[in-house]
């Protein structure tokens, strides 16, 4: 017996022929005669050398596939090998090449796709040309200084962090420089002074190699046990949690301009105080902006234009907002563009699942507005390997608050919406959504433009008193200091004021928004 196989196979098969193994042996010696082997070795390295030829047709030393795993050389290379790397990577030159190069080429095929990996990017294509290298991304810039301002109480990193001339702009309020961000600051860590600051999501947009744009949502759990915004300090502390979105301007290791909006009422709503309450609270305190006019409120939230990403993606957010706040439609006309799982969540500290109720918390804060004009500021659309699509958008609304609503009387007069949204999109439909502008800075500019309001209806009243010669009631005598004593003897001690206003009735209940339009415009600066 030649092998201890044969000799087996022999006593197994009781002399009968061989018939062949299929199955072909790593060790060739231990292979039987039979035609079967030869016939699959034969095939196999058909085979092998049919791939071998493909990818030799690609180019460089058996292709770009063999490239991978092994480094080609001058001597065997394809002799027509073009140099540099085709659409997917794939080295067809006649040289290794180095890291660098293969490192660009990757990044030019992804920035054409506008899909990133996260960690991928040279700082340059992040923006972060001129940033300190403390920081790896601009997510990590913004979350790091945050943290290290709020909770670490690193106020006087502020001077590191923000520019000189840094604007702030709120809903509310606006100031230039470090030391009117510094003074909020502490302002509100005396109020609430365990504050927390979580970073929902940081939506970026490259906006050039050493600038980005960061739109940043921040969830803030807290309890007020300090005086401050909301009154004074509680017998007890109070929890709250807070939603804020702060859109800031990124350069050269600086916020250079940031633009800020948080669920201010929300926060009075959690504190068991009336929003109206609230916001005359503020108005009495020396706030001025509720008196500013909704056209120049929307200037200041505006800015220059900006947009990243790929747009088109955004189509479906854009025309939902085109129709809820644009046309000021209802549920039919825009659930179209939301998922019907959406979740939402808006200002008011308002969470909601789903179309209808969603379509309540525009109805409460929509009711009455008429003639809106509605317009996107900024936009980001943001694609990330692992995750959904995510939006950011800076956005304002004005309109005439014509009838009465949960913010006011109708008045006709002409208010803003500044607000800030962030969405997810799934299947090119709205999934979640958050959706904030300050309600107090409207129930503000009502409250201010309510008592002009009254003002001047009880001026027109008088005037129209005085021309027609009838004694003054006490009332208006009271309410109108130009007037020194009742009686009709005040004909000849007060000299008459121009007429009102053509069109002016001073004893309608309501006027339209443009009969206001003067009055607006004298309050129209802090």
């Amino acid at each position: 017996m030649s092998s201890i196989y044969q000799a087996v196979a022999s006593d197994l098969r009781g002399n009968r022929p061989s018939r062949g193994n299929p199955i072909v042996q790593n060790d060739r010696s231990f292979r039987d005669d039979g035609n079967i082997n030869e016939d699959i070795e034969r095939q196999r390295q058909q085979e092998a050398h049919m791939r071998k030829q493909l990818r030799m047709e690609e180019g460089g030393r058996a292709g770009g596939y063999n490239d991978r795993q092994q480094i080609a050389t001058k001597g065997n290379s394809c002799a027509e090998a073009a140099d540099g790397y085709d659409d997917f990577g794939r080295r067809i030159s006649n040289r290794a090449g180095d890291k660098k190069q293969r490192a660009q080429a990757a990044l030019d095929r992804l920035r054409g796709a506008k899909i990133f990996h996260e960690g991928s990017l040279t700082r340059a294509a992040m923006g972060m040309k001129g940033f300190s290298d403390e920081f790896e991304s601009p997510e990590h810039y913004i979350i790091d200084i945050t943290y290290k301002i709020w909770e670490q109480r690193g106020l006087q990193r502020i001077r590191d962090w923000y520019s000189d001339d840094c604007p702030v702009k709120t809903p509310m309020s606006s100031s230039v420089g470090v030391e009117p961000v510094i003074s909020g600051t502490q302002a509100t860590l005396d109020e609430f002074q365990d504050r927390h600051l979580l970073a929902d999501d940081v939506i970026i947009g490259e906006w050039d190699e050493g600038t980005f744009y960061s739109s940043h949502r921040v969830r803030s759990p807290a309890h007020k046990s300090g005086a401050g915004l909301f009154g004074p300090a509680p017998k007890s502390p109070q929890p709250v949690t807070m939603l804020t979105f702060a859109d800031c301007i990124c350069r050269a290791n600086q916020v250079v301009d940031e633009y800020l909006v948080r669920d201010n009422c929300g926060i009075a709503i959690q504190l068991g105080i009336d929003p109206a309450e609230q916001a005359k609270r503020m108005i009495d305190n020396g706030n001025r902006d509720g008196a500013m006019a909704a056209e120049d409120l929307v200037s200041r939230w505006s800015g220059e234009y900006f947009e990243c990403g790929e747009a088109a993606l955004a189509a479906p957010i854009l025309a939902a907002y085109e129709k809820r706040f644009g046309a000021l439609e209802g549920l039919a006309s825009w659930q179209e563009h939301y998922d019907r799982a959406v979740r939402f969540e808006g200002s008011g500290h308002h969470l909601s699942y789903g179309f209808e109720r969603m379509a309540q918390w525009d109805a409460a804060r929509l009711k009455g507005l008429s003639d809106p004009k509605f317009k996107v500021h900024h936009l980001i659309v943001k694609q990330t390997v692992g995750k959904p699509v995510r939006v950011a958008m800076r956005w304002s609304l004005t309109a005439i608050h014509a009838q009465a609503s949960m913010f006011g009387e109708g008045i006709g007069a002409r208010v803003a919406l500044l607000g800030v949204s962030h969405f997810e999109l799934r299947d090119g439909k709205i999934l979640n959504e958050w959706c904030i502008f300050d309600e107090l800075s409207l129930y503000a500019q009502l409250l201010v433009k309510q008592r002009n309001w009254h003002h001047q209806r009880q001026s027109q009243r008088l005037l129209r008193l005085l021309r027609i010669g009838d004694p003054l009631p006490g009332a208006l005598l009271a309410g109108n200091p130009g007037v020194e004593s009742p009686g009709a003897e005040v004909l000849g001690v007060v000299a008459r004021p121009a007429p009102p206003p053509t069109g002016l009735d001073p004893d309608a209940d309501a006027v339209g928004g443009d009969a206001l339009a003067p009055v607006a415009e004298r309050h129209g600066t802090r």
